[in-house]
C-alpha cells in the first residue's frame, strides 16, 4: 500500500506541471494570437472609417451655385467683417461681427472703436459706406460678370472682375460643397473680407 501511495505522490506534482504547462500555452496563445488580431481590428475599423468619410466627402457633389446665392440672400447667418476703407478722405479700418435674421441685424465692432449696432443704427454707427455689405448689391455689381472659376476638393473661388466707382475691382466668392462662406471686395482703395457661417 504504501509503494501505490508513494506512486500517486510522484505522479501528482506531474500532473500539476503538466496542467500549469497547459494553461502557460493556452494563454500565450491567447496573447500572441487573440489580443493582437483584436488590436489590428480595432485600428483597421478606425482607419476604414476615417478613409469612407474622406470618400463620402470626396464623393459629395457642389451645391447649385445659383442654390448657394439665393440661401445667402434669404439674410440667415453669422458673420465676420474686416473692412480697410480709404474711399473717401479718411482711412478706417473696421473688425466687426454679426448676425442677421431676415430683417434684422445685431453687431459689433472692436475697431476702430468698440460699439454695437442693429439694422437702424447701421448707416449711421459707420464713417463708410454700408452699401457693400449687403449681399444684395454685392450680386448686383456681378449679375452682368462671367467669373473665373478655379474648384478645389472641397471648395470653390468666383473671381469677378468689376467696376466699383470707376475703379477696377475683384470681387472672389468662396463656397464649400454647401454655402458661400466668404466674399473678398478689393481695389485700389478698399479691402473686404466678409466672412460667412451658419447659414440657413
Amino acid at each position: 500500500m504504501k509503494i501505490l501511495n508513494d506512486k500517486k505522490e510522484k505522479s501528482s506534482p506531474k500532473k500539476f506541471l503538466i496542467v500549469y504547462g497547459i494553461i502557460i500555452l493556452i494563454a500565450l496563445v491567447f496573447i500572441v494570437v487573440i489580443i493582437p488580431d483584436d488590436v489590428f481590428l480595432l485600428r483597421y475599423n478606425k482607419s476604414a472609417k476615417i478613409l469612407d468619410n474622406i470618400n463620402k466627402e470626396k464623393e459629395k457633389d457642389f451645391a447649385s451655385y445659383d442654390d448657394q446665392k439665393k440661401a445667402l440672400l434669404n439674410n440667415n447667418y453669422d458673420y465676420e467683417y474686416v473692412l480697410l476703407d480709404s474711399m473717401g478722405t479718411v482711412s478706417y479700418t473696421y473688425d466687426c461681427e454679426g448676425t442677421k435674421k431676415g430683417d434684422l441685424e445685431t453687431g459689433t465692432c472692436t475697431k476702430p472703436s468698440s460699439f454695437s449696432y442693429t439694422e437702424s443704427s447701421k448707416d449711421s454707427s459707420f464713417k463708410i459706406s454700408t452699401k457693400y455689405l449687403d449681399v444684395r448689391e454685392i450680386f448686383e455689381l456681378i449679375k452682368e460678370e462671367e467669373p473665373e472659376i478655379t474648384t478645389h476638393q472641397s471648395s470653390r473661388e468666383y473671381l469677378y472682375k468689376t467696376k466699383i466707382d470707376d475703379l477696377d475691382s475683384d470681387i472672389t466668392i468662396y463656397t464649400d460643397k454647401d454655402n458661400i462662406t466668404r466674399i473678398d471686395i478689393s481695389n485700389a482703395y478698399m479691402t473686404y473680407i466678409l466672412k460667412y457661417s451658419n447659414i440657413s
